[in-house]
């Protein structure tokens, strides 16, 4: 495992945490809006939580791979220029 595979898996850590804040408060609300009534949460809504859940986590993953990837390779293009013509690099004063 390299550095940046811990700093990925902590950044899904805080993302499913948010997540998880974020469904359970919406659990709440949509409870309270149905006056306290959880056999209708249970039956309708919590099979399109676990739908909805079920396909977004792999296109998230998928998603923030890709945007990584990106960003890494902009980066190592961006040190791979300064490398080769280092005359261009502004100078600190």
């Amino acid at each position: 495992m390299t550095a940046d595979s811990g700093e990925e898996s902590s950044r899904f850590r805080v993302f499913r945490l948010l997540t998880r804040v974020l469904m359970k408060r919406a659990t709440i609300f949509i409870i309270a809006v149905n006056h306290g009534d959880w056999s209708l949460f249970h039956n309708y809504y919590g099979e399109l939580y676990s739908m909805t859940w079920i396909m977004a986590y792999p296109l998230i993953i998928i998603g923030s791979r890709m945007l990584w990837e990106k960003t890494k390779l902009k980066t190592s293009i961006h040190n791979s220029l300064k490398k080769l013509f280092p005359q261009l690099t502004p100078k600190k004063p």
